[in-house]
Order: C-alpha cells, then sequence, then structure tokens
C-alpha cells in the first residue's frame, strides 16, 4: 500500500524547482533587485510552509493521516486497507473489522478485504472464521505465499496438519527463499 504522505512529494518538489528558478532570476537581477528577490523567496517559502502546516494537522501520526484519507476518499480502497491494518497492530479489532468488510464491498480489493479478516480472526482466535477468510482470498489470487502461509499456521491450531502441510508447502514453492514458511 503506497503510504498517503508521499502524495505530497510532488507538491514539495514542485516547490523546490520554482524556488530554485526563483534563485537564479535573482542571481541574473541587478543588485538592487536581488534583495528583493531573495526577500520574495523567504515570504514565499514561509508562507507556504504555514500553509500547509495549517492545511495538515493530520500528519501527526499515522493513524490520523490514514483517517484523514478515509474521510477525503471514502471509495479508496488503499485508505481502508491502510486505517485497517493500523487498527490491527493497535489491537482495535473491532474497527479494523469495519475497515476489511468495508474492502469486501470495492471491486477488486476483496482479496485485501478477506485476508485483513482472517488476520482479524486469527487475533481473536476465531480460527475456523480465519481459515474461511484466507480460503476466501485464495480463490481470488492463488499466488500470493504470505496468504498460503497464514492459512497454514491456522490449520494448525485447527488440527489439521494435512491442509497446514499442503499450504507451507504452497507458499514455499511460491517463495522459496522466504523465512518462515517451513
Amino acid at each position: 500500500v503506497e503510504e498517503p504522505g508521499r502524495l505530497y512529494l510532488p507538491t514539495v518538489g514542485a516547490c523546490a524547482v520554482f524556488g530554485s528558478v526563483l534563485w537564479r532570476a535573482r542571481e541574473r537581477a541587478v543588485a538592487w533587485s536581488r534583495q528583493m528577490v531573495s526577500f520574495g523567496i523567504v515570504v514565499w517559502v514561509a508562507t507556504w510552509g504555514v500553509l500547509t502546516a495549517l492545511r495538515n494537522p493530520d500528519w501527526r501520526d499515522d493513524l490520523a493521516l490514514a483517517r484523514s484519507l478515509v474521510r477525503s476518499q471514502p471509495d479508496a480502497p488503499q485508505g481502508h486497507d491502510w486505517l485497517g491494518g493500523l487498527y490491527l497492530r493497535f489491537g482495535d479489532l473491532a474497527r479494523a473489522e469495519v475497515c476489511f468488510r468495508r474492502l469486501l464491498t470495492v471491486p477488486g480489493a476483496e482479496w485485501t478485504g478477506h485476508c485483513g479478516l482472517g488476520d482479524v480472526f486469527f487475533r481473536r482466535k476465531i480460527y475456523r472464521e480465519a481459515a474461511n477468510a484466507y480460503q476466501e482470498a485464495l480463490r481470488s489470487h492463488p499466488e500470493v505465499a504470505g496468504t498460503h502461509a497464514k492459512l497454514a499456521q491456522t490449520a494448525e491450531l485447527l488440527g489439521r496438519p494435512d491442509l497446514a502441510l499442503r499450504h507451507y508447502t504452497q507458499a514455499f514453492r511460491l517463495e522459496p527463499k522466504a523465512p518462515g514458511y517451513v
């Protein structure tokens, strides 16, 4: 998932290019106007810096930024996935489940929703539901080794060594150099 904070990098780049152009203009200007151009550059950079800071209080942490992304783009699956993953990391399983269930309604994002729900159920120790969610995810993306490994782990806890072995083997086939699959 691309972190939304990276979306602001083009703005920073545009500011740097514009500042560079102004700086070159300053160097070419006559002596009396150099000070005015320098002052203009400082005012311009300071103004945009303050405006950016005021417009973006959500940058204080990842959770606030992910919530802001979901508010501003409610139909974008990346925001729900990122927010659900953060909630999962912080142990807020109810909110994580809401985010991942939302992904089940977005065409093309169902796989991510099923994987996320599998992780939520696994953390709640509802292993049967976790296994069902991982199997559903594998229906659309059987090439993802991590999902096979998660299903194998879950199958072990369900007392299904045959299923666990089959999915550990598949995970190892897909990513033989990945640690933790055997």
